[in-house]
């Protein structure tokens, strides 16, 4: 076990109040746990992918090998903050990884560290909130065909199309006298 030192009285006192309440509440973290790093938490979360699809478990496995690790393995599990996970993002997205691809990466953090907090080893997600959008698709496709935004013409709106039958139909009807 490791010692804490302080150089008040009142300061460790105040150290022993917290732990307590958080004991109390069932919110207290061991700091040896916190100290462990990603690279052996995403070893103990790995197994329980099991339940996976295979091709999702194998996406998984190539995002965790060749981008998570890399960067988060040697970090330590609560040293991790939410300002690292977005710089994670902003250097893939600079190296010219999509962000389809980023936000796959983002969710294997997501699940390590919710792995982390089921077993109280953690508090938070630090890999949760973050906006990762996908660029818009350019206009016009997957559409019907010919359909411009701010189209007027019957084609681009069926029901425009089929009031205006309606109202051709009823004048072409007349009565001989």
């Amino acid at each position: 076990t490791r010692s804490r030192t302080f150089t008040r009285k009142l300061d460790a006192e105040r150290f022993l109040e917290r732990s307590g309440t958080e004991m109390q509440r069932g919110e207290w973290i061991d700091p040896s746990v916190r100290r462990t790093s990603f690279n052996e938490w995403a070893n103990a979360w790995w197994p329980t992918t099991s339940k996976l699809r295979p091709n999702t478990r194998r996406g998984y496995w190539l995002l965790l090998q060749n981008h998570v690790l890399p960067y988060f393995g040697s970090c330590q599990l609560g040293a991790i903050d939410y300002l690292d996970v977005e710089r994670f993002i902003a250097d893939k997205l600079r190296d010219g990884h999509g962000a389809k691809q980023v936000r796959e990466m983002v969710t294997v953090i997501s699940l390590i560290m919710q792995c982390a907090i089921r077993t109280n080893a953690r508090r938070d997600n630090p890999a949760m909130g973050h906006l990762l959008r996908l660029p818009k698709p350019p206009t016009g496709s997957g559409r019907r065909p010919g359909y411009r935004p701010g189209d007027r013409s019957p084609a681009a709106r069926p029901q425009e199309r089929r009031r205006r039958a309606v109202v051709a139909r009823s004048d072409d009807m007349s009565v001989d006298s």
